[in-house]
């Protein structure tokens, strides 16, 4: 913890250890904040400080409609005809003569109106002129009202194929579709329908391990040594004599485990 106590500085302080070296010297602005201390204002028109239309210097003159907006204050204002201000179609000049169905929009308003016959506005067929004589078939729309029908076979309408005539002589698998009905069909190996490999002829001798997968199964299999199948240290032959620091890996170790570890090795050495 520091023994000195750091005082704060004091701008007004002319000596001592508060006192602030190498002031800068500031404008009477600087203490009072007013806009008039500041040197070198510029000049400010009335009208910078009223804000005033009226205080302005060489104003322009403004029309009476720039102060009223009234089209009746404009100067030179064109006459404007009736339907300017009525907005009326009564009120325009030069109209148009309208005939009759302008106004009501009735098809017997219309001057040279062609005579309309009674299906125009009944919409019924028999109102029509002329009409041609139909065949029974054209209203009753049945195959019995044709005329000059051909004579067809029975299978026409039953649809069936016993109802066919010259039909061929089939063979019994045709309509069955067994093997067992077909005619001349191969001599067919065991192995064809059972489909398992005791089945099949010819079959080749296969060694024990070919279908045990055994080790043991294997023939001429290679005399292996111990660490083959122990996979251990201890299991190797011609182990090296070690010193105690390999098998430690340290220089310092206690009476105790060092007792262990030479026990450990000559056991080893002996196996």
């Amino acid at each position: 913890m520091s023994r000195y106590t750091q005082l704060p500085a004091d701008w007004a302080a002319v000596s001592g250890v508060t006192q602030i070296l190498n002031k800068p010297t500031l404008s009477t602005a600087s203490a009072t904040g007013e806009y008039t201390d500041i040197l070198g204002l510029p000049l400010i028109s009335t009208c910078g400080h009223s804000g005033l239309y009226s205080d302005l210097i060489g104003q322009p003159i403004i029309s009476t409609v720039g102060h009223s907006g009234l089209y009746s204050d404009l100067v030179g204002a064109p006459a404007l005809s009736p339907v300017a201000t009525a907005g009326t179609y009564a009120s325009l000049y030069g109209l148009p003569v309208i005939s009759t169905i302008g106004h009501t929009g009735k098809y017997s308003d219309v001057i040279g109106a062609p005579v309309l016959g009674t299906v125009a506005t009944s919409n019924n067929y028999g109102d029509l002129n002329n009409l041609p004589a139909l065949a029974p078939v054209a209203t009753a729309g049945t195959y019995s009202s044709l005329t000059g029908q051909p004579n067809l076979a029975p299978v026409a309408t039953a649809g069936t194929y016993a109802s066919l005539t010259g039909q061929p002589n089939l063979a019994t698998v045709a309509t069955s579709g067994k093997y067992t009905d077909l005619s001349n069909t191969p001599a067919l190996a065991p192995v064809a329908t059972a489909g398992t490999y005791p089945s099949l002829t010819g079959q080749p001798n296969l060694a024990t391990v070919a279908t045990s997968g055994k080790y043991t199964d294997l023939t001429n299999t290679p005399a292996l040594a111990p660490v083959a199948t122990a996979g251990t240290y201890a299991s190797l032959t011609g182990q090296p004599n070690l010193a105690t620091v390999a098998l430690l890996g340290s220089t310092q170790t206690s009476p105790t485990h060092l007792h262990e570890l030479l026990l450990q090795q000559l056991g080893r050495m002996l196996a």
